[in-house]
């Protein structure tokens, strides 16, 4: 028998294989559209925008809280005109009593107008002390 034949296994090019592969990872929403970013971006953007609003509350109670301290010393002065004034009312009309001449409801209403002066006085005090409290608290003071 013939001996047995074996395929000739010389190629004419020989060839070999290498496989290799990469891996990446490419967030695709953060390519076309920024998500994340964006996200982050609008928070920081909310974020601004709040402080800014409390910033201009803030600005708001101070501008009132001064606002409201001219008017309580505006108040004061008038307070203090009014009960000067009544004050000498009550006093003529005492006078006017002595010399015969008053009636006594016309002191018994110097005397109301007196007090109503007292009580505006101290009302507009008050006004006063309140305002200037609400002044250091709008501006963070230590109270």
């Amino acid at each position: 028998m013939f001996p047995a034949q074996f395929p000739e296994t010389r190629q004419l090019y020989p060839t070999g294989m290498f496989n290799a592969s990469f891996q990446w990872n490419i967030p695709l929403g953060r390519l076309f559209f920024g998500g994340d970013l964006k996200e982050f971006d609008s928070q920081i953007k909310m974020q601004e925008i709040k402080s800014e609003q409390l910033h201009a509350q803030i600005n708001e109670e101070i501008a009132s809280a001064r606002q409201q301290l001219l008017i309580g010393k505006e108040q004061i002065q008038l307070a203090k005109e009014a009960l000067k004034l009544t004050g000498e009312v009550l006093n003529q009309s005492i006078e006017r009593q002595k010399l015969g001449t008053a009636r006594p409801f016309e002191i018994f209403q110097a005397q109301q107008m007196y007090l109503q002066g007292q009580m505006d006085f101290l009302d507009a005090v008050a006004t006063f002390n309140k305002a200037q409290f609400a002044l250091k608290v709008a501006k963070g003071e230590r109270l």
